[in-house]
């Protein structure tokens, strides 16, 4: 059973917007976030980020208004989910969205063909008539199941995974094999992750969205040589035991002035630009050995932090860093840790940094990810709270017309039906709607650390 949204007119707020959507026993967020799973552009922001909902419930589809500014169904608004028809038009701010509901197959899991006359079957229950819409009314208010909630937002969608496709067979449409319908059977799976058909005995366990976000920012120590032993240094092998020192006439190998004191040399140099006391510091191989351990460590440290940094940003949308025409650091465009040491140690490359600036720029932009994240849990808090604040609450069902139909000993009732409808709403998809109002803030926090 499929349902098909098209546009009337795709270019009623400017042009832009994916002309149809087409749903397979699943539901979808509609709204102006590009990450949702219809996206419809609007610059005068009257269509909400998350304006609607569609919810595969009962062999049916249901529309449920999650807006601001309202949703209609063929010019009419509503406040209850509404059951979807062919024929239907929805209007959302400037769009008009004709709806469609394609005829089921007869292959379809989870989907019964109507028994011909001569069968002799009543339906389910043959005492009582079956809804002509095969909608439930008492499964509306009932909770989804744990494995619904992930899936409805475009970011959710791109980390779950895939449903596993039901492992029962679909029941045998022939007349002889209807007499065992009235012996026990194990439940069927769903269909697919939005139907709130029976869940199997063990159902799939929901996508962990902030387990993925967590994994993403995760930090490949592995790769910098973090967590294991440095390589032993070499050392020089024992002389052989003779059986007489040698005669102090016999001359040994020529001295090694001018190579001992480059040696000095640099080591002074280094304890100079390290700002320290070269008599502090150890003889002139072991500093050397001892610095480049440490100069290998510190360089691929950053080289696998700002990776992490890269996915993160580009998991919440942000613009991700770009090879310019001059400014580039090279340890965010370095393929491994020792390449990144090379450049660094070399003089710059034309359009690249001077490791100076490069280690500086590095650090900075760290610091930028780690306000960036804390200002994102700010706002996406902030928003969530404000959307149960008792104004809003009571500016949307006033919105919706709820409250001028009541008499007023009863708005007081009516507004808390209100806020158990909005909390509801949010507890289903309150990973992804927060994830949403997270990604925004995330890029509009770096957006402003660019500018500065």
């Amino acid at each position: 059973m499929g349902l098909t949204l098209t546009l009337e007119d795709p270019f009623a707020a400017g042009g832009g917007a994916v002309p149809s959507l087409v749903l397979e026993r699943r539901g979808a967020v509609i709204g102006r976030a590009p990450t949702v799973d219809w996206s419809l552009p609007d610059p005068e922001k009257v269509i909400s980020s998350r304006h609607c909902e569609i919810d595969f419930r009962g062999n049916a589809y249901l529309l449920v208004d999650t807006s601001t500014n309202g949703t209609t169904i063929n010019g009419a608004r509503f406040a209850d989910p509404q059951v979807l028809r062919t024929g239907d038009v929805i209007g959302i701010g400037r769009y008009r969205v004709a709806v469609t509901i394609n005829s089921p197959t007869g292959g379809d899991v989870g989907t019964a063909a109507a028994p011909a006359a001569a069968s002799g079957w009543g339906g389910w229950d043959s005492h009582v008539g079956p809804d002509p819409v095969g909608v439930d009314p008492a499964s509306w208010d009932r909770p989804a199941p744990v494995a619904e909630i992930s899936g409805r937002g475009a970011l959710s969608a791109r980390w779950a995974p895939p449903p596993a496709p039901p492992s029962a067979p679909a029941p045998s449409a022939s007349g002889a094999d209807w007499g065992n319908w009235s012996e026990p059977v194990a439940p069927t799976a769903p269909a697919s992750g939005w139907s709130s058909a029976p869940a199997p005995p063990t159902p799939p366990a929901a996508a962990d969205i902030w387990g993925d976000l967590a994994a993403s920012n995760t930090v490949d120590w592995a790769r910098g040589g973090f967590g294991t032993a440095p390589s032993p240094s070499p050392v020089a092998a024992p002389a052989p035991v003779v059986g007489a020192p040698p005669p102090r006439g016999t001359p040994d190998a020529p001295p090694r002035a001018g190579s001992d004191a480059a040696s000095g040399a640099l080591s002074t140099l280094l304890a100079q630009a390290a700002g320290v006391d070269r008599q502090m510091l150890p003889d002139d191989a072991a500093l050397a050995r001892t610095a480049g351990a440490l100069l290998r460590r510190l360089v691929a440290g950053l080289v696998v932090m700002l990776e992490a940094r890269t996915r993160a940003k580009a998991q919440m949308g942000a613009t991700r860093t770009a090879l310019q025409f001059d400014g580039n650091n090279p340890l965010k465009f370095a393929r491994t840790p020792e390449q990144a040491v090379t450049q660094l140690l070399c003089p710059p490359e034309r359009g690249f940094m001077t490791a100076e600036r490069a280690v500086e720029d590095a650090f900075v932009d760290l610091q930028a990810h780690q306000v960036a994240t804390l200002k994102a849990m700010q706002g996406a808090l902030k928003s969530t709270l404000d959307r149960f604040s008792p104004a809003a609450i009571r500016g949307r069902a006033e919105t919706r017309g709820l409250l001028s139909r009541i008499l007023p000993g009863a708005r007081d009732a009516a507004l808390w039906q209100a806020y158990e409808r909005e909390f509801s709403g949010v507890a289903k998809g309150s990973d992804e709607a927060f994830m949403d109002v997270f990604a925004a803030e995330f890029r509009k926090a770096y957006d402003e650390a660019a500018r500065r």
